[in-house]
């Protein structure tokens, strides 16, 4: 269960309705003071509407919160195409029916329905070679995934019990679209996508379509010198690092500069689009993991957080294990590249040689922080190895720079949850979260709304257009309900009726 439910168990413990009764019965309590008093004030509470109580410790407010949680993540994955031909189709029936063109009945819906299942059948009758090696691969049959949502309209129209399907609406809360490319409904695949992409088309660029010396480098006894060097080129430009010890020759008129420009935009959009998707996608349970890990470190040492630990410890805790993963990541990545430039040779220094402890550590940290002042000669067998700690250093100045701007904003986040679990039931806290009409008494929907504006969840503008929607339903009442259904769904449902009994 939540926090906010679990604190709102607690301040309610024999209903959903907090009163003024309560915070009486608190202090009551503390000063050892039971008498009958408590007793009329607990049968006070009794009075309390059934449809207002907690209903066995799980609150209507969670109950409509799973709910709403479940039908999202259940929604049918769709192609665009399904959804466009679901669409026209539905709207095209409700200006035929003469409806209006957000709605189409029930009926409508099924008959549409037996027309893309009549079609299925006869596709899966026919033996297609084709179509078994499609779906194989994972694309969507197009019929099989319109049945799919017309059958999910039907159960839903069928469950509310209702006439008609509003579709539009069905539309955006039980469908979800998804890229008719298998390989391109994973932003990770995306995003090793982007980069093969881009890796695999700068070489062709400079050594074939566009030569240019400068970068399509040629060595003596190496067929793969200019392809390699082009590799190493796209990490470098792509990481930010710059040596310098690759650019695009300049010496042959502004087009060549104009295409050394564009290639640097392209290469800032590619980094951004690539690494931002592969950060959310691929790195993401690593990064829990990692959480995971020197929480739990840090719990030996430090000792398990208690529930009544002061706020500047559990701060402090945060701080720790952040900037610690921070540092490890640096300090782990430093050291490859000190061990490995070691291993290369040719690495020379200005008097000829070979690169010292100290020096491929200068160059380990220039590279890892994406600086590259280019100061340093590199063995051209080397490059093999930048073009894959190229682009796993720019990832962590990335990741770097993503948890040091999180780190406020969690800091926040535990502020305000602290404050929030040390409240008691006060008449503070009833006049903040109960309703203009001053009963004093705060249900469980004006509990859970407060404590969202508290803990920053929630803003009083995004208050304002929900509240707006809602009267804009209710027609000023206080409620939603059957009788404030469209007028024209009812006019509609007399014109069915009518001309179904003129059929009969």
């Amino acid at each position: 269960m939540a926090d906010n439910d679990k604190q709102e168990l607690v301040m309610a413990p024999e209903g959903a309705i907090i009163e003024i009764s309560d915070m009486i019965d608190v202090e009551r309590v503390e000063n050892g003071n039971t008498g009958e008093n408590k007793n009329d004030a607990l049968s006070t509470k009794e009075i309390v509407s059934s449809s207002h109580r907690l209903m066995g410790g799980i609150s209507e407010a969670e109950q409509m919160a799973k709910r709403i949680e479940n039908r999202l993540e259940n929604r049918v994955k769709v192609t665009f195409d399904v959804r466009k031909d679901f669409l026209q189709t539905c709207r095209s029936i409700a200006v035929e029916k003469g409806y209006d063109y957000s709605r189409i009945t029930l009926n409508d819906l099924r008959e549409f329905r037996d027309r893309i299942k009549s079609k299925v059948e006869q596709e899966h009758e026919a033996v297609s070679v084709i179509r078994n090696l499609l779906e194989l691969c994972e694309f969507r049959n197009h019929d099989d995934n319109l049945l799919q949502v017309l059958d999910r309209a039907i159960q839903r129209v069928e469950e509310r019990n209702d006439r008609w399907c509003h579709y539009q609406d069905f539309n955006f809360y039980e469908t979800v679209v998804e890229s008719t490319w298998p390989w391109m409904r994973s932003e990770l695949r995306v995003a090793a996508l982007i980069l093969f992409l881009f890796y695999f088309c700068t070489p062709i660029w400079f050594c074939h379509i566009v030569p240019d010396d400068g970068i399509c480098v040629t060595e003596d006894g190496l067929p793969y010198a200019g392809w390699m060097s082009s590799l190493y080129f796209a990490s470098t430009t792509l990481s930010t690092v710059g040596y310098g010890d690759l650019s695009v020759t300049k010496t042959d008129g502004d087009g060549r500069i104009f295409i050394g420009a564009a290639y640097m935009i392209l290469a800032l959009i590619v980094a951004v689009a690539a690494f931002s998707a592969a950060a959310e996608q691929a790195f993401s349970p690593l990064a829990n993991y990692q959480d995971k890990l020197f929480c739990a470190f840090y719990d030996r040492i430090l000792g398990k957080q208690k529930e009544d630990e002061l706020l500047y410890k559990r701060i402090g805790r945060v701080r720790l294990v952040k900037m610690s993963q921070i540092f490890l990541q640096f300090v782990l990545l430093v050291m490859i590249g000190v061990c490995v430039s070691q291993a290369f040779p040719g690495n020379e220094e200005d008097d000829g040689s070979e690169w010292s402890w100290m020096t491929s550590f200068y160059w380990s940290i220039q590279t890892t922080t994406t600086i590259g002042y280019g100061d340093l000669d590199m063995s051209f067998e080397m490059r093999w190895f930048q073009i894959f700690y190229l682009t796993v250093s720019t990832y962590f100045v990335g990741d770097c720079f993503g948890k040091l701007g999180s780190l406020k904003e969690e800091i926040l986040e535990i502020r305000r949850q602290y404050a929030w679990g040390r409240r008691k039931c006060t008449k503070a806290l009833i006049n903040d979260m109960q309703a203009d009409v001053h009963d004093e008494k705060v249900d469980q929907y004006e509990f859970l709304v407060g404590s969202l504006l508290s803990l920053g969840k929630l803003t009083s503008d995004d208050v304002a257009p929900i509240m707006a929607k809602f009267r804009e339903l209710s027609g000023n009442g206080g409620f939603i309900t059957y009788q404030d259904i469209d007028e024209g769904d009812k006019l509609e449902d007399d014109h069915i009726e009518s001309s179904y009994l003129g059929e009969t």
